[in-house]
């Protein structure tokens, strides 16, 4: 028996040495960022590694970073661990990975460190991820300038069912849709008012909700989200769905060098995708062009952004100028004797001929 456990760890050791090996090779040749930590007994309990290239894309996009973990990509069943970056043709771009032995505060403050490390402390604007009490207090204790917020997908789909969905029974579909209304809510004001209701009015949902959501509503409220540059992002999604492809090709009996071979080739995958995007507008097949639309109405405005902007930044605006004209106007009012909120909907007449017709000043706001 223990002959057999012996020969077992002794396999094991050879087969992560493998993973060791290659990355010291790209460390010594061609620069690359890794760090590890070995246990008592030689084995590897922590991996990170990031590349120049994906150093350089951290550098120069991290704004908003994605981070998760994820199980069953390789035969000691550690989590993978996962970064990713929106670069400047809007892809998400993997920089840094990372296999851990267990996902405690301690190991997200060395990952954390090792990034940090890497790309001579520049923290990130925005981070998401989910709500792991781990990696919460990692980021604070680590990541002190950058702003933490937490998926909303996880919230609303997974957190919120596990531990409400049966209390609250035949009230879960009106409950919901309450919930989602507050999380929208447009400014911090609306955002307390709409939620001292939902507590009101479903109260045995509200020792959790004051427990476990409201002390972190910056983190996932629209009135906070809304405030900050997230590149749109308001969940976990380009990550997560990084690590999904990442796994059609892994399951639990990889090695960790097929594992890093995987990571490598989706990479790969995504820098050529952005050569692909840059020629297409190179050749001028992108559609991407101004449209007679926004030659009449914003002419100068396109001008400014066609001069400074990359392509895929300069479609973006282009499509929101399109878009703004036909916003729709909301006006909520608020009704401070009984903490209420009211909201109409009128849609606002845009014609370029005709004058156009002003929307009440009062508690208004335009939304898509």
């Amino acid at each position: 028996m223990l002959i057999s456990q012996q020969k077992q760890m002794n396999s094991g050791r050879t087969v992560m040495s493998e993973l060791l090996s290659t990355l010291e090779l790209k460390k010594e040749n061609d620069g690359w960022f890794v760090k590890f930590i070995l246990d008592e007994d030689l084995r590897l309990k922590s991996i990170f590694w990031m590349s120049p290239v994906q150093r350089e894309l951290y550098l120069r996009y991290s704004d908003v970073v994605f981070n998760d973990n994820t199980c069953n990509t390789n035969m000691f069943n550690m989590p993978l661990g996962t970064f990713v970056i929106i670069d400047n043709n809007g892809s998400t771009r993997i920089i840094a990975s990372t296999i851990t032995s267990s996902e405690s505060v301690e190991d997200h403050e060395w990952i954390l460190t090792c990034l940090m490390e890497a790309v001579n402390g520049n923290q990130p604007g925005v981070l998401f991820s989910d709500q792991d009490p781990a990696l919460i207090s990692a980021v604070s204790n680590i990541l002190h300038k950058s702003l933490h917020k937490f998926c909303i997908w996880h919230i609303a789909s997974i957190n919120i069912p596990r531990k409400l969905k049966g209390t609250l029974g035949g009230n879960w579909g009106s409950f919901m849709s309450r919930w989602w209304m507050v999380r929208n809510s447009l400014t911090e004001e609306i955002f307390d008012i709409t939620w001292k209701r939902l507590l009101l009015d479903f109260p045995v949902a509200s020792d959790y909700l004051k427990t476990n959501l409201y002390s972190t509503r910056q983190q996932w409220g629209w009135p906070w989200i809304a405030s900050v540059f997230t590149a749109g992002a308001q969940s976990t999604q380009r990550v997560e769905k990084t690590q999904h492809l990442l796994k059609t090709s892994l399951s639990s009996i990889s090695t960790p060098l097929e594992m890093f071979a995987s990571i490598e080739k989706r990479v790969q995958d995504e820098a050529n995708k952005g050569i692909h995007l840059q020629y297409d507008h190179d050749m001028g097949i992108s559609g991407n062009n101004a449209s007679k639309t926004i030659e009449s109405w914003f002419p100068e405005v396109d001008r400014i952004n066609a001069k400074y902007l990359g392509f895929f930044a300069l479609a973006r605006c282009r499509q929101e100028m399109v878009s703004s004209l036909n916003y729709v106007a909301v006006q909520q009012s608020i009704n401070y004797d009984n903490d209420t909120t009211t909201t109409t909907t009128d849609p606002i007449s845009t014609t370029k001929t005709g004058e156009e017709e002003e929307p009440e000043s009062t508690v208004s706001t335009l939304l898509v």
